[in-house]
């Protein structure tokens, strides 16, 4: 992850933290908790679905499943124009 993609996740957790008055600690707590738990999933595919994340570890941080998704977002967006 880049210096800039690091910086565009972190400014979405500080917003999101802001929009729900609590702390960015708190978000990304929700946000691990939240991917632990989808990676357990009873669907195979789901699971699997994981695999294709970029991440430095064996489970994605936050700002990590955060730049997944926007630029998952971003590419469809850029197939509709």
């Amino acid at each position: 992850m880049t210096k800039k993609e690091w910086n565009v996740a972190t400014h979405a957790l500080e917003q999101v933290a802001q929009n729900n008055g609590t702390t960015i600690e708190v978000v990304r707590e929700e946000i691990k908790a939240a991917i632990a738990e989808a990676m357990k999933s009873d669907d195979q595919a789901v699971r699997d679905q994981w695999r294709f994340i970029p991440c430095s570890g064996e489970v994605p941080t936050p700002e990590e499943f955060i730049m997944y998704v926007a630029n998952r977002v971003g590419r469809k967006q850029e197939n509709r124009t």
